[in-house]
């Protein structure tokens, strides 16, 4: 015989549509977060603060340009002829920039720091004293180049250096 309990056996039927529910409305907040933090622009600021400052590209190197010319009172001698951008909103200082002249095989071979700002004039290099033009380049005490600025940088080499072949200004900072 079989009894009747008056209970009927119902098992309840797991509810699969929550879950992927959950995952759905967390996918769309991290999906709105991300592009509200682009958006607002705070991933600039974020970047700035977790790139040291050193790392970003601040100055760059405008023109550049090698040439020789002939004084009369000394004979010839090489000049690195070139411009230094500022390329952010902000002042910046720079210590000194320096000419450096390379060989065939690209070993630096002469080297010389000056202040950026300091030039002569072409007549200058032309006519002036060898101890006239070392004068006028020999502190090399930096400078401030103005946000979004340049500023000219010259670099003598009175006694030209054999085998020279390629050239090049680094900035300090």
């Amino acid at each position: 015989e079989i009894q009747e309990s008056g209970r009927d056996d119902v098992r309840e039927e797991p509810r699969g549509g929550q879950p992927r529910m959950g995952i759905i409305i967390a996918a769309l907040i991290v999906v709105l977060g991300s592009g509200m933090i682009y958006f607002t622009g705070i991933i600039d600021k974020l970047t700035s603060v977790l790139m040291p400052p050193s790392a970003a590209k601040v100055v760059e190197i405008e023109s550049i340009k090698g040439f020789y010319e002939e004084n009369k009172n000394f004979g010839k001698l090489f000049v690195i002829d070139a411009r230094v951008k500022n390329i952010t909103d902000e002042p910046q200082e720079v210590k000194a920039a320096t000419g450096v002249v390379y060989n065939d095989s690209g070993d630096k071979i002469a080297e010389k720091s000056v202040s950026p700002g300091r030039i002569v004039s072409i007549d200058d290099i032309r006519n002036l004293q060898k101890e006239e033009l070392e004068r006028a380049f020999r502190d090399p005490s930096g400078g401030i180049i103005p946000p979004k600025g340049s500023v000219p940088v010259m670099v003598l080499f009175i006694e030209v250096p054999e085998g020279l072949s390629e050239f090049g200004v680094d900035i300090v900072r």
